[in-house]
């Protein structure tokens, strides 16, 4: 799998080479739980209130945002002031993913950012 060619698609037209490892994305897709928080992260939200939200523990809840930001899928938006230590907020980066399969090639990963 080192040698799949995976492209990115910020935006209608602009198309930028993945630096990154795709298996790490494929692998996070792979995970229903980091599949739940990518659909909770649609607008910036807690880890509070993902953990709540999604009943998590927080050991599972951080393990799972960590693989999300590794594979770039969530970012860390803001810090809210919350009396003691700063409450980060994260929300996802991309719209859709999709796996495009040709014949005689390699498949590859699109990322529409949104």
């Amino acid at each position: 799998m080192d040698s799949l060619e995976t492209t990115l698609v910020q935006e209608e037209g602009a198309v930028e080479e993945f630096d990154g490892d795709p298996t790490v994305v494929f692998d996070a897709l792979a995970d229903d739980t980091c599949r739940r928080l990518l659909i909770a992260t649609e607008s910036p939200r807690t880890a509070a209130e993902l953990r709540d939200d999604l009943s998590l523990p927080s050991s599972t809840l951080y393990r799972k945002l960590n693989r999300l930001l590794d594979a770039g899928l969530v970012r860390e938006v803001e810090q809210t002031p919350t009396g003691g230590n700063p409450a980060h907020r994260y929300q996802r980066t991309v719209a859709s993913v999709d796996v495009r399969l040709s014949p005689g090639d390699l498949p590859k990963l699109w990322v529409r950012y949104g």
